[in-house]
Protein backbone atom coordinates (compact mmCIF):
# COMPACT_ATOMS: atom_id res chain seq x y z
CA UNK A 1 0.00 0.00 0.00
CA UNK A 2 1.43 3.08 -0.81
CA UNK A 3 2.17 5.94 1.42
CA UNK A 4 1.48 9.89 0.68
CA UNK A 5 4.68 11.77 1.60
CA UNK A 6 3.27 14.67 0.50
CA UNK A 7 4.56 17.42 2.97
CA UNK A 8 1.35 19.71 4.50
CA UNK A 9 1.87 23.33 4.09
CA UNK A 10 0.47 25.68 6.37
CA UNK A 11 -1.28 28.31 5.17
CA UNK A 12 0.37 31.99 6.12
CA UNK A 13 -1.16 33.27 9.58
CA UNK A 14 -2.94 36.54 8.72
CA UNK A 15 -1.46 39.90 9.85
CA UNK A 16 -3.39 42.70 11.59
CA UNK A 17 -2.32 45.86 10.26
CA UNK A 18 -2.55 48.77 12.56
CA UNK A 19 -4.33 51.71 11.65
CA UNK A 20 -1.92 54.74 12.10
CA UNK A 21 -3.54 56.71 15.05
CA UNK A 22 -4.04 61.16 14.55
CA UNK A 23 -4.63 63.75 17.19
CA UNK A 24 -7.68 65.74 17.29
CA UNK A 25 -7.95 68.56 14.52
CA UNK A 26 -5.36 71.42 15.40
CA UNK A 27 -7.80 74.49 13.72
CA UNK A 28 -10.27 74.15 16.68
CA UNK A 29 -7.29 74.14 19.05
CA UNK A 30 -5.85 77.38 17.67
CA UNK A 31 -9.64 78.95 17.43
CA UNK A 32 -10.39 78.17 21.30
CA UNK A 33 -7.04 79.81 21.96
CA UNK A 34 -8.26 82.64 20.16
CA UNK A 35 -11.44 83.15 21.29
CA UNK A 36 -10.30 82.75 25.12
CA UNK A 37 -7.36 85.53 24.45
CA UNK A 38 -9.83 88.49 22.58
CA UNK A 39 -12.45 87.45 25.24
CA UNK A 40 -9.67 87.63 28.04
CA UNK A 41 -7.89 91.16 26.95
CA UNK A 42 -10.88 92.65 26.01
CA UNK A 43 -12.41 92.18 29.66
CA UNK A 44 -9.31 93.41 30.71
CA UNK A 45 -9.18 96.16 28.68
CA UNK A 46 -12.45 97.29 29.45
CA UNK A 47 -12.20 96.93 32.56
CA UNK A 48 -9.18 99.08 33.18
CA UNK A 49 -10.14 101.94 30.66
CA UNK A 50 -13.58 101.61 32.81
CA UNK A 51 -11.97 102.62 36.20
CA UNK A 52 -9.79 105.20 35.10
CA UNK A 53 -12.80 107.37 32.94
CA UNK A 54 -10.05 106.82 29.85
CA UNK A 55 -6.79 105.27 29.04
CA UNK A 56 -4.61 107.63 30.52
CA UNK A 57 -3.59 104.22 32.37
CA UNK A 58 -1.95 103.25 29.31
CA UNK A 59 -0.84 106.89 27.23
CA UNK A 60 -1.22 110.42 29.10
CA UNK A 61 -0.86 113.17 26.55
CA UNK A 62 -0.72 115.64 29.92
CA UNK A 63 2.90 114.46 30.56
CA UNK A 64 3.96 112.69 27.07
CA UNK A 65 4.32 109.46 28.79
CA UNK A 66 3.26 105.62 29.00
CA UNK A 67 2.40 105.21 32.47
CA UNK A 68 1.71 101.51 32.12
CA UNK A 69 5.27 101.28 31.51
CA UNK A 70 6.85 103.98 33.80
CA UNK A 71 4.99 104.74 36.57
CA UNK A 72 6.11 103.54 38.61
CA UNK A 73 9.48 102.11 36.78
CA UNK A 74 9.39 98.54 36.33
CA UNK A 75 12.13 98.22 38.78
CA UNK A 76 10.31 99.63 41.64
CA UNK A 77 7.53 96.66 40.93
CA UNK A 78 9.54 94.35 42.53
CA UNK A 79 10.02 96.29 45.87
CA UNK A 80 7.84 94.58 48.15
CA UNK A 81 8.93 96.46 51.14
CA UNK A 82 8.39 99.55 49.00
CA UNK A 83 5.16 101.59 50.06
CA UNK A 84 6.40 105.11 48.16
CA UNK A 85 6.12 104.63 44.87
CA UNK A 86 7.06 107.85 42.53
CA UNK A 87 4.73 109.23 40.31
CA UNK A 88 4.62 112.55 37.64
CA UNK A 89 2.67 114.76 39.90
CA UNK A 90 1.79 115.02 42.95
CA UNK A 91 -1.66 115.91 45.08
CA UNK A 92 -1.04 117.57 48.41
CA UNK A 93 -4.51 117.54 51.14
CA UNK A 94 -4.06 119.83 54.15
CA UNK A 95 -6.60 119.99 56.52
CA UNK A 96 -8.34 123.07 56.51
CA UNK A 97 -6.83 126.08 59.14
CA UNK A 98 -8.15 129.58 58.96
CA UNK A 99 -4.39 130.86 58.67
CA UNK A 100 -3.09 128.41 56.12
CA UNK A 101 -6.10 129.52 53.90
CA UNK A 102 -6.04 133.26 54.60
CA UNK A 103 -1.96 133.00 53.71
CA UNK A 104 -2.52 131.12 50.15
CA UNK A 105 -5.38 133.71 48.91
CA UNK A 106 -2.99 136.79 50.32
CA UNK A 107 -0.28 134.34 48.05
CA UNK A 108 -2.87 134.19 45.21
CA UNK A 109 -2.12 130.82 44.57
CA UNK A 110 -6.08 130.07 44.98
CA UNK A 111 -8.65 128.60 42.74
CA UNK A 112 -12.42 129.11 42.32
CA UNK A 113 -13.87 125.77 44.44
CA UNK A 114 -14.93 123.23 41.67
CA UNK A 115 -11.54 124.14 39.52
CA UNK A 116 -10.54 120.91 37.89
CA UNK A 117 -7.38 119.71 39.05
CA UNK A 118 -6.24 119.57 35.57
CA UNK A 119 -6.43 123.70 35.77
CA UNK A 120 -5.58 123.77 39.16
CA UNK A 121 -1.48 123.31 38.81
CA UNK A 122 0.99 124.57 41.17
CA UNK A 123 -2.51 125.84 42.48
CA UNK A 124 -4.50 124.73 45.78
CA UNK A 125 -8.56 124.47 45.84
CA UNK A 126 -10.22 125.89 49.40
CA UNK A 127 -12.89 123.82 50.50
CA UNK A 128 -16.49 124.84 50.82
CA UNK A 129 -17.14 123.12 53.75
CA UNK A 130 -14.23 123.62 56.71
CA UNK A 131 -14.15 120.08 57.28
CA UNK A 132 -12.82 119.57 54.20
CA UNK A 133 -9.27 119.51 53.08
CA UNK A 134 -7.39 121.98 51.08
CA UNK A 135 -6.21 120.15 48.14
CA UNK A 136 -3.17 121.66 46.39
CA UNK A 137 -1.76 119.88 42.84
CA UNK A 138 1.76 120.28 41.50
CA UNK A 139 3.28 118.79 38.11
CA UNK A 140 6.28 117.88 40.55
CA UNK A 141 6.71 115.43 42.45
CA UNK A 142 5.52 114.81 46.25
CA UNK A 143 8.82 114.99 47.08
CA UNK A 144 9.01 118.62 46.67
CA UNK A 145 5.96 119.34 48.63
CA UNK A 146 6.31 118.29 51.49
CA UNK A 147 9.67 117.46 53.17
CA UNK A 148 9.70 117.30 57.62
CA UNK A 149 11.21 120.84 58.94
CA UNK A 150 13.66 118.83 61.44
CA UNK A 151 15.22 116.14 58.66
CA UNK A 152 14.23 117.31 55.63
CA UNK A 153 12.86 113.91 55.06
CA UNK A 154 9.68 112.36 53.07
CA UNK A 155 6.70 114.10 54.84
CA UNK A 156 5.63 110.35 56.72
CA UNK A 157 2.22 108.47 56.34
CA UNK A 158 -0.43 110.71 58.91
CA UNK A 159 -2.04 107.09 59.96
CA UNK A 160 1.72 106.34 61.38
CA UNK A 161 1.82 109.58 63.42
CA UNK A 162 1.14 109.65 66.96
CA UNK A 163 -0.18 113.23 67.16
CA UNK A 164 -0.47 115.12 70.47
CA UNK A 165 -4.00 117.47 70.57
CA UNK A 166 -2.80 118.75 74.39
CA UNK A 167 -2.72 122.40 74.57
CA UNK A 168 1.03 122.52 74.95
CA UNK A 169 0.85 119.91 71.61
CA UNK A 170 4.37 118.90 70.51
CA UNK A 171 3.76 117.16 67.10
CA UNK A 172 6.27 116.77 64.07
CA UNK A 173 6.38 120.13 62.30
CA UNK A 174 6.30 119.12 58.40
CA UNK A 175 6.94 122.58 55.41
CA UNK A 176 4.63 122.56 53.01
CA UNK A 177 5.74 123.98 49.10
CA UNK A 178 3.11 124.94 46.72
CA UNK A 179 3.47 127.46 43.48
CA UNK A 180 7.28 125.98 42.52
CA UNK A 181 7.91 126.09 45.98
CA UNK A 182 6.84 129.75 45.72
CA UNK A 183 5.02 129.32 48.69
CA UNK A 184 5.82 127.71 52.08
CA UNK A 185 4.29 127.46 54.98
CA UNK A 186 5.01 124.94 58.53
CA UNK A 187 1.96 122.79 59.49
CA UNK A 188 2.12 119.56 62.09
CA UNK A 189 2.65 116.65 59.56
CA UNK A 190 -0.25 114.86 60.71
CA UNK A 191 -2.43 116.97 58.82
CA UNK A 192 -1.07 116.59 55.96
CA UNK A 193 -1.17 114.02 53.44
CA UNK A 194 0.40 113.59 49.50
CA UNK A 195 -0.35 111.45 47.12
CA UNK A 196 1.41 110.48 43.88
CA UNK A 197 -0.08 110.26 40.62
CA UNK A 198 0.78 109.23 36.92
CA UNK A 199 -0.32 112.72 34.74
CA UNK A 200 -2.04 115.44 35.28
CA UNK A 201 -5.73 114.91 35.53
CA UNK A 202 -4.93 113.00 38.78
CA UNK A 203 -7.09 109.92 37.99
CA UNK A 204 -4.27 107.08 37.76
CA UNK A 205 -1.85 106.43 40.86
CA UNK A 206 1.73 104.36 40.41
CA UNK A 207 -0.77 101.03 42.82
CA UNK A 208 -3.06 101.51 40.14
CA UNK A 209 -1.22 100.92 37.90
CA UNK A 210 0.92 98.20 39.57
CA UNK A 211 -2.71 96.64 39.90
CA UNK A 212 -3.39 96.51 36.37
CA UNK A 213 0.38 95.17 35.72
CA UNK A 214 -0.76 91.82 37.94
CA UNK A 215 -4.02 91.90 35.80
CA UNK A 216 -2.17 91.79 32.35
CA UNK A 217 0.95 89.23 33.75
CA UNK A 218 -2.45 87.28 34.98
CA UNK A 219 -4.26 87.11 31.69
CA UNK A 220 -0.94 85.98 29.87
CA UNK A 221 -0.58 83.47 32.66
CA UNK A 222 -3.68 82.02 31.73
CA UNK A 223 -3.37 82.28 28.10
CA UNK A 224 -0.15 80.22 28.16
CA UNK A 225 -1.72 77.57 30.41
CA UNK A 226 -4.66 77.11 28.38
CA UNK A 227 -2.44 76.91 25.49
CA UNK A 228 0.08 74.01 27.26
CA UNK A 229 -3.41 72.42 28.36
CA UNK A 230 -5.18 71.99 24.89
CA UNK A 231 -1.98 70.49 23.90
CA UNK A 232 -0.95 68.22 26.35
CA UNK A 233 -5.12 67.04 26.14
CA UNK A 234 -4.11 66.66 22.37
CA UNK A 235 -1.24 64.18 22.95
CA UNK A 236 -2.79 62.26 26.00
CA UNK A 237 -5.77 61.72 23.85
CA UNK A 238 -4.04 60.15 20.96
CA UNK A 239 -1.55 58.17 23.28
CA UNK A 240 -5.00 56.51 24.63
CA UNK A 241 -6.04 55.87 21.05
CA UNK A 242 -2.88 53.94 20.03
Amino acid sequence: MATDNTATVESPQQRYVVPKVHGAPICPIFGRILVLTVTLVVCAFVAMTWYCEGIMWIYDPTTNSWPIYDCPSLAESFKIQNREFSGRTCRMAIAYNYETAYNMQKAGITVPYGTKPEDALERCILPHESEDDIMCYSVNQCTYMCRTADTNENCPYPGTINKDTTEIADNEQCNIYVASQTFSQTVDCYKVEVGPFCGRQFKVTPSNILVMRGIIVATVFMIVFWFISEFGLRATEKGLKQ
